[in-house]
């Protein structure tokens, strides 16, 4: 199932994402995740999360300026066996770029941003 950033969707494995999240530390200047809820049966887990990511560089593709504030709003389902991760769902919901980035060019001074930390996507 795709999204629109991922239309086809994708399946990565370890070096998949460890290669992603190289590439987002050079996107993003500083990105957070706020858990909503966590819901485990057994070694199913299940998160309720909302994303949110600054673009350290601009996205012309996208008409997004360097200090736009992208989010998403995620629900992940995560398998375990003896502790670890060994297999996760995402499925992203993004707001519509275009509007969020009218909305932060018009904001008074320009491009809205907001302080956040690197998490470890």
């Amino acid at each position: 199932m795709g999204t629109r950033n991922v239309p086809h969707g994708r399946v990565r494995n370890r070096g998949d994402l460890q290669a992603a999240y190289g590439q987002a530390q050079k996107l993003l200047s500083s990105q957070r995740y706020d858990v909503r809820r966590v819901v485990q049966n057994g070694d199913e887990v299940a998160v309720e999360l909302e994303w949110g990511g600054v673009l350290a560089i601009a996205v012309p593709s996208m008409n997004l300026p360097a200090g736009h504030e992208m989010k998403a709003y995620v629900a992940m389902f995560l398998t375990f066996r003896d502790g670890k991760i060994v297999s996760q769902r995402n499925y992203d919901c993004y707001p519509p770029f275009e509007a969020a980035a009218s909305h932060a060019m018009s904001s008074a001074g320009g491009v809205k941003t907001q302080s956040a930390e690197n998490g470890n996507g």
